[in-house]
């Protein structure tokens, strides 16, 4: 994550990614271990919104060009949505 919060910043999305990243004892969505999940979903949200998530997947994800690298990106995506509705389920 550390690579994606400095991805964000140098491409003056400091504010932004300073929203994302989670803050414990505030007011935020907490799903137990899903909290750094829904934080990757998150980030793939802005760095997608923004035209850079493939520069990033290039230079600090290689993993996302497997198939199990794009698996993973969906269920981030997918717990985002969840969490952002409050359908999703904290694990056991």
């Amino acid at each position: 994550m550390r690579a994606a919060y400095e991805f964000g910043r140098a491409h003056d999305l400091d504010s932004d990614v300073e929203r994302i990243r989670p803050k414990f004892g505030t007011n935020k969505v907490r799903l137990g271990s899903y909290t750094s999940s829904i934080t990757r979903g998150w980030i793939i949200v802005l760095f997608q919104s923004r035209g850079i998530f493939d520069d990033f997947c290039r230079k600090h994800w290689p993993y996302y060009q497997t198939k199990s690298g794009q698996t993973e990106a969906q269920r981030y995506l997918k717990l985002v949505i969840e969490a952002a509705f409050g359908t999703a389920k904290s694990p056991k």
